[in-house]
């Protein structure tokens, strides 16, 4: 019998951990059956870059949802951008969290004549016509709670299916208790890549889903492949799944039938499934 009450008692805690919380089926149904531009509608040979005002017109008069991230700046404004460092993108050497807002606005995105667009202007060109999943990116300089205030008072102003999604465990922790109703989920993938960010433990721990009692999440967004069965779990306890990111040789027809919503690039699924 105590053998019997240990095991009970140690499933309830390990369900405890990872147990999400489920959206309400108005918001469900607004972002699911949805594939999702990453970073926009942009091209390999970088012509049009990635996160930028054409990709996102691109993605609006095709159809599709849109995936993008968000980061502060020096002076408290938010930019779509991927990257901490400018290196990839601009060709600069720096981190963007170092730089104003006027500065990053001189920078130009892969040798072509597009800009880093703000968080406000990427609002206002979509303008509630796609659902976006809007991907909060960790603060390197510890701001990430002004990041969170900062995305969320825009987003109170918004009308339009969003959802907001990071790795950082404590940024949809905040969601969490700052704005319950806005609909979060968790970035997630396996142990391995977090190499370099986080501490081994915290990488298996987040790999696992095992941040679901600070997070709660609606959904879990995971990498492409094979899934560890707390995830599974995850989701089967009602969290709808995303995944991330779908090229043409993954076969998105059949990811389609797996997960709620495709992050994808390079191709052109359906608008809906």
């Amino acid at each position: 019998m105590k053998k019997l009450i240990a095991a009970a008692a140690l499933l309830g805690g390990y369900l405890y951990l990872i147990a999400p919380q489920r959206a309400d089926k108005a918001k469900r149904e607004a972002l699911s059956g949805r594939n999702y531009a990453h970073r926009g509608l942009h091209n390999k040979d970088r012509s049009i870059p990635e996160n930028c005002l054409v990709g996102f017109q691109k993605a609006l008069d095709a159809g599709y949802g849109m995936e993008f991230d968000v980061h502060i700046t020096k002076d408290d404004q938010l930019v779509v951008f991927h990257d901490n460092s400018l290196q990839r993108m601009c060709g600069v050497d720096g981190v963007i969290e170092d730089l104003t807002l006027s500065e990053i606005r001189q920078l130009r995105l892969a040798g072509t004549e597009e800009k880093i667009p703000s968080f406000d202007e990427v609002l206002a060109l979509v303008d509630g016509r796609a659902p976006l999943i809007i991907e909060l990116k960790d603060s390197k300089c510890g701001r990430n709670d002004r990041l969170c205030q900062l995305v969320a008072e825009r987003l109170d102003h918004y009308n339009g299916p969003y959802c907001i999604e990071s790795f950082h465990p404590l940024i949809v922790a905040w969601f969490r208790r700052h704005r319950p109703d806005t609909v979060r989920g968790q970035l997630v993938m396996q142990a391995d890549g977090y190499k370099g960010e986080v501490p081994a433990p915290g990488g298996f721990l987040m790999s696992r889903g095992l941040t679901g009692f600070l997070t709660r999440p609606n959904f879990i967004a995971h990498r492409k492949g094979e899934q560890s069965l707390s995830l599974r779990l995850t989701e089967a306890l009602g969290a709808m799944r995303f995944v991330w990111t779908v090229h043409p040789e993954d076969g998105p027809e059949q990811l389609q039938k797996e997960n709620d919503g495709l992050i994808f690039e390079f191709c052109n699924p359906d608008k809906q499934y």
